[in-house]
């Protein structure tokens, strides 16, 4: 990730990273967590839109009122399936 920092930086005019590997560390930390923030806000969105599905289209009860709703749902979802996908390859291995 770093050297794709510093490629980005050595290709893009407008991108600058100071040479220092303290600098290219905390860059990557942030924008390692800035996309795991974006996945959720991704998640949240697909649970948002299966539930606009659901209801619209196939009329079933499974509403999601507004956003936080849809990422906190999102969050856990992605937790439980963590944990579940940890079990099951521990079962099998």
């Amino acid at each position: 990730m770093i050297v794709a920092l510093v490629a980005a930086a050595w290709l893009v005019p407008g991108i600058h990273v100071a040479s220092n590997a303290f600098t290219a560390f905390a860059v990557m930390a942030i924008i390692l967590l800035t996309l795991g923030l974006f996945v959720f806000v991704i998640n949240a969105f697909t649970l948002w839109l299966a539930s606009v599905i659901a209801v619209n289209f196939f009329h079933v009860g499974f509403y999601v009122n507004g956003f936080f709703p849809a990422f906190f749902g999102a969050l856990i979802v992605s937790i439980v399936s963590v944990i579940l996908n940890a079990l099951v390859r521990e079962a099998e291995g």
